[in-house]
């Protein structure tokens, strides 16, 4: 019975190399995003606006905002994929439990304006990791 939450967290965690991202690794409650409010701390990146804190767990949570102004659902949906898949190919890399909430930095898109690419969003995040690291 000790073993389970060990258990549960490598299943987790291999599901999430695998291709999936678990609940476990998500912030969902608004709880949860206001816990990071207070005494966190902020990263801007390039396309990104990224609050975070330790969490005192094993491995990272996610949270994605994004409002809006950003776009019709379609584009914004696009976005949180494009944000959840750059997190899950290098959350492996984080050490330490963290809870991390990203924003989108820009505002209002054209029609014409294109997302952000994933090699700027996973550049954000490597540089969010990099900090974190050392």
């Amino acid at each position: 019975p000790q073993n389970r939450p060990q258990k549960t967290l490598c299943k987790s965690i291999e599901r999430m190399i695998s291709g999936s991202f678990p609940q476990s690794f998500r912030l969902r409650k608004s709880s949860q995003f206001q816990s990071l409010s207070k005494n966190s701390n902020t990263f801007h990146g390039k396309v990104l606006f990224i609050v975070w804190k330790a969490n005192g767990l094993a491995h990272a949570r996610l949270g994605i905002t994004v409002t809006k102004k950003f776009g019709d659902a379609n584009v914004r949906n696009r976005f949180k994929r494009l944000v959840r898949e750059c997190f899950r190919l290098s959350a492996a890399k984080l050490t330490t439990g963290v809870d991390i909430h990203v924003r989108s930095k820009t505002g209002k898109r054209g029609k014409n304006e294109l997302l952000p690419s994933f090699a700027e969003v996973a550049g954000d995040l490597a540089c969010l990791f990099e900090k974190l690291a050392g």
